[in-house]
């Protein structure tokens, strides 16, 4: 770990460049090495979150084939300074290493401004840039580097709502979100429910939605990312956190609430009920699982048609598995990018 207190952003730059041509310097009676890169890998973290990062860094797939970037703010540290440390991660493969470089930067408040050029100038040329978020960073250092950047990964739920439109509003790179992708399973069992043709129409006459989670607090992220997303696929306009109005212009009952369970994370969706018309008739569909629970119980009761009752299991990976997948996924995002603009209008508009 080298240190640099001057600000001289240029000086930190040589030595970097150094550092890192020193790693493929050969040694005596050592396997040769092979640089392997198909991408550049940038994540963001606090203090508080830096040990968690090193450990999905040394875990993650991507980071066997990328050049990777840990940058930390630190506020404790002098305001220009700025702690480097170069380092390889090798595997054996016959009589050779393949190895990819990590480059770990930790900032003072004062080198902030300044510490995108570096990193931009350590990006590899000609190959994709991925940027992670998954905890609140400086506006200035991510809207410099995301505007570089091919792929972003955030977490709506840590960095919240707002933050998340600011960053899709800064960059036309894919973008992918974790909440988003810890949905998945709500999102899927209400859109299958009106697959049926039969019951289709009912999703034009929505008449209420009740979304519970953990905690006290009403509004979290995936409370308003799933409401986001209903919203912006059905056509509705958020007045309120407690009323919509969908295309036809008729009123939806917004019921967003939060409960307090003992040992449970907070905003954790506990219950989805959503009632409806069909024709004359009434649909109720009502998602629910135990607040430590990992299954879903999905009702459906459709007056004249009958009810049905299925139990998903809820998956929920461990964070490094979700977010290899959120890397290798190359879906669209549109849908995602939508569904946080709608939600941003539950608390009013999002800044410009």
């Amino acid at each position: 770990m080298s240190r640099l207190d001057s600000g001289k952003m240029s000086e930190a730059l040589d030595q970097l460049e150094h550092a890192l041509a020193a790693l493929w310097v050969p040694e005596e009676g050592a396997l040769p090495k092979a640089r392997v890169c198909m991408g550049n890998l940038v994540f963001l973290a606090g203090v508080s979150g830096r040990e968690r990062s090193v450990e999905l860094l040394d875990a993650l797939r991507a980071a066997e084939t990328s050049r990777t970037f840990l940058v930390t703010i630190d506020p404790k540290l002098p305001p220009w300074a700025l702690d480097a440390q170069v380092s390889a991660r090798c595997q054996r493969e016959g009589e050779r290493l393949l190895c990819s470089e990590r480059i770990d930067l930790t900032l003072g408040a004062g080198a902030i401004d300044r510490a995108s050029s570096v990193i931009t100038s350590l990006l590899l040329p000609e190959i994709p840039s991925t940027l992670v978020i998954l905890e609140p960073a400086p506006a200035m250092l991510v809207t410099a580097l995301a505007r570089g950047a091919s792929r972003l990964v955030i977490d709506s739920d840590a960095i919240g709502i707002e933050t998340s439109v600011e960053i899709a509003r800064a960059t036309s790179a894919h973008l992918a979100d974790l909440a988003w992708m810890r949905i998945y399973p709500w999102r899927n069992q209400i859109a299958g429910a009106f697959d049926d043709p039969q019951v289709r129409p009912a999703v034009s006459a929505l008449q209420r939605l009740a979304v519970t989670t953990t905690g006290s607090h009403p509004l979290p992220p995936v409370t308003r990312l799933l409401v986001g997303w209903m919203a912006s696929r059905l056509g509705w306009t958020l007045q309120n956190p407690s009323c919509a109005i969908d295309g036809r212009h008729q009123r939806i009952l917004l019921d967003l609430q939060g409960h307090a369970v003992v040992d449970a994370p907070p905003g954790r969706l506990l219950s989805v009920e959503i009632s409806a018309l069909l024709g004359e008739a009434r649909m109720l569909l009502d998602l629910a699982r135990e607040p430590h629970g990992a299954t879903l119980q999905v009702a459906c009761t459709t007056e004249g048609l009958g009810a049905s009752v299925a139990h998903i299991t809820l998956a929920e990976p461990p964070l490094q598995v979700l977010l290899d997948r959120a890397l290798d996924d190359a879906n669209s995002d549109l849908a995602l990018r939508q569904a946080l603009h709608a939600a941003a209008l539950l608390l009013g508009p999002t800044p410009s």
